[in-house]
Formats: structure tokens, C-alpha cells, sequence
């Protein structure tokens, strides 16, 4: 993997990448379904791998946005990460994810 330079993170996945949307919808379809996503996300928030699990909530939330049970667990993963946060800045940023919902 190249040395991170500037605005490209070296993952040549991510230029000029799919929606994320998309491949959140993928990734879910490949999983079983976004239930299947936050359900692992929760283990994984369990087990003490917020960081692992705030990216499977992300994508079960993107992958099913009317859902509004993945959105309540996907709102608690990303608080129970704020809480554990000594940085304010990621604090309010995990807090405001925790905050979002589709409307």
C-alpha cells in the first residue's frame, strides 16, 4: 500500500469511488441483509470494537434507510462511541451521528 499523500488515502478503490450508498446496499445484500449488519455492529460494539462497529452501522444504516429499528441501533453504537471519546471534537462528531436519521 502506497504512503498516504495529501487528499488520497492510497486506496485506489476510493478514487472516484462508487456511492457510498451503493456500496453499502452491496456489502448488506452480500451480508443477509442490514439486519444482519447491525446485528454484528451490536456484537462488535459488545466486544468492545466501537471503531469495527461504527462502520457496520454505517453501512446498515445507508443500506436501509426507512428502517428506523437499524437507525435507533446505529444511533446507540455511535453514542456509546462518543461516550468513549476523550477527544471533544470526535466526541461531537460521534454524537451528532448519533443524532441522524433519515427523514
Amino acid at each position: 500500500m502506497a504512503a498516504l499523500r495529501g487528499w488520497w488515502d492510497g486506496d485506489a478503490s476510493q478514487l472516484k469511488p462508487a456511492p457510498r450508498d451503493a456500496v453499502a446496499a452491496e456489502l448488506a445484500l452480500l451480508a443477509g441483509g442490514a439486519d444482519r449488519l447491525i446485528e454484528r455492529a451490536e456484537e462488535l460494539a459488545d466486544a468492545g470494537d466501537l471503531r469495527l462497529a461504527c462502520h457496520l452501522a454505517e453501512l446498515a444504516g445507508r443500506s436501509a434507510p426507512a428502517d428506523r429499528g437499524i437507525w435507533k441501533a446505529r444511533a446507540a453504537i455511535y453514542a456509546r462511541r462518543a461516550k468513549s471519546e476523550t477527544s471533544l471534537m470526535a466526541q461531537g462528531i460521534f454524537r451528532a451521528a448519533s443524532e441522524e436519521a433519515p427523514k
